[in-house]
């Protein structure tokens, strides 16, 4: 996130003493809730915080939800604030969470299922950490056990079940079943928990880790396990190993040293029922979301002894303030009507090419809308495709194409962008190609080529 108030993962110098109202709206599946939750920690001036179980999206049309009436509380936030009435938000409890609980896990979810909880501040009053230590046969255990190593070899179509980023437009984007991709893991799992237990922060993943290979990935995924083997994603993170010390002055691994490597992990909102285990997979690879390191790699973990190799969940209290009562979500007028059947059907698909041994990520999405008061219609449709190779994890792609159409009395404008970006062992590899035509023929059209070192990522 970049803006006023952010930059580089940091609260710009001067806005923790920011003394003007906020009020932080956030989703637990959009990428910018770390900041926004990182930021609500930082501010010292009126502040109020909102997160529910929303992708990037507006909470009255997220799918999955459930949805609400955002626009109504941050009117009310609004009307105390710049009008001087009193709307009775801010003597309503600052901080309002959606807690999710597992479900079957699936992309298309319409509503995760959970509760709300208010709370009077965040971190919330009387929260814990508990402590998992990774031990031998695969175990979380409470105590850190006997010296070992396990280890796991890095496979860079690894990821494909895990949740998507919208950047290129991804429409369902919720994990799905997470054992398809912790079978190429080291897979730690605890026991069942005695009691449910409310995951509310940012769980901490320690590892001493080691790599064959100067430049490695280490991909670390907390899940829910059900009794009947079901693993549902809680929240992740990635941090490569030449990045340990320093964001922006990578150091290589030397092959066989062990280090530590704290992995920053998504927050989460979440719920482990009583009955259900703690997970911990370890990989190299998270595709599509990370572009694969360079080298073949042997990655090891190593725990016990002087290793503490560690999980550390926040764990809260249960709410004692009354939950939310939300409005349900608003019918808005929209200045655009869609058009039926407009384009090609929507494409979402993994393609595993058994012979190239490469995993491709293939997407399609299309639309149109006719405007109010006769302004025309406007067209659009976009597509990419995202490959890697287990075979050689350097060579990896996404190629893709958008392209815009507007349409009026005096005829159509047609934008349309192809954009790449290939890699090899050393470099990155851009190009961009855009074409403006109306009526069909040439009005501008340009070219952008670039060349970038990869810098140990």
């Amino acid at each position: 996130m970049d803006g006023p108030y952010w930059r580089n993962g940091s609260l710009r110098p001067g806005y923790d003493r920011l003394r003007i109202p906020v009020y932080l709206i956030a989703g637990w599946h959009d990428g910018y809730v770390n900041a926004m939750l990182r930021m609500y920690t930082r501010l010292t001036g009126p502040r109020k915080l909102l997160i529910g179980p929303w992708v990037h999206t507006p909470p009255h049309a997220s799918r999955p939800g459930p949805r609400i009436d955002w626009i109504n509380e941050a009117a009310r936030f609004f009307a105390h604030w710049l009008r001087g009435e009193d709307s009775g938000i801010m003597r309503e409890p600052p901080v309002t969470v959606y807690m999710q609980q597992p479900a079957k896990p699936d992309r298309r979810m319409n509503d995760i299922p959970g509760f709300w909880r208010n709370d009077a501040a965040f971190p919330v009053a009387g929260s814990s950490e508990l402590v998992f230590y990774l031990a031998e046969g695969g175990l979380l255990a409470e105590r850190a056990g006997t010296a070992g190593v396990d280890e796991f070899e890095y496979r860079p179509t690894t990821g494909i079940q895990n949740a998507f980023w919208s950047a290129g437009g991804i429409r369902h984007y919720l994990a799905a079943d997470q054992r398809a991709d912790e079978a190429y893991a080291a897979v730690y799992t605890s026991a069942p928990v005695a009691e449910d237990t409310q995951l509310l922060g940012w769980p901490k993943v320690i590892l001493q880790g080691s790599s064959s290979a100067p430049v490695a990935t280490f991909v670390a995924k907390l899940a829910s396990v059900a009794p009947d083997g079901q693993s549902s994603l809680i929240t992740d993170g990635a941090l490569n190993g030449t990045r340990r010390a320093s964001l922006t002055d990578p150091e290589p691994m030397r092959p066989g040293e062990v280090y530590e490597l704290a992995i920053p992990m998504a927050p989460a909102g979440w719920v482990i029922p009583k009955g259900h285990r703690l997970r911990l997979a370890v990989s190299g690879g998270d595709f599509p979301n990370l572009w694969p390191t360079p080298y073949p790699a042997t990655n090891r973990i190593h725990r016990g002894g002087r290793r503490d190799s560690r999980v550390v969940l926040p764990v809260a209290p249960a709410a004692t303030l009354p939950p939310p009562a939300f409005l349900p979500p608003p019918v808005l007028h929209q200045i655009v009507t869609p058009v039926a059947g407009s384009g090609k059907p929507p494409l979402q698909q993994i393609v595993l090419d058994h012979l190239a041994n490469t995993a491709t990520m293939v997407y399609r999405s299309s639309g149109g809308s006719n405007l109010d008061e006769n302004m025309g219609a406007v067209f659009s449709e976009a597509e990419f495709q995202a490959t890697v190779s287990d075979d050689d994890p350097a060579k990896a792609s996404i190629v893709g194409r958008h392209t815009y159409t507007f349409r009026r009395e005096d005829g159509a404008i047609e934008v349309t962008a192809e954009s790449s970006i290939r890699s090899t062992e050393t470099d990155f590899h851009v190009t961009i190609q855009l074409l403006v035509t109306r009526n069909g023929l040439p009005f501008f059209q340009k070219q952008w080529l670039h060349s970038q070192p990869r810098r140990l990522l």
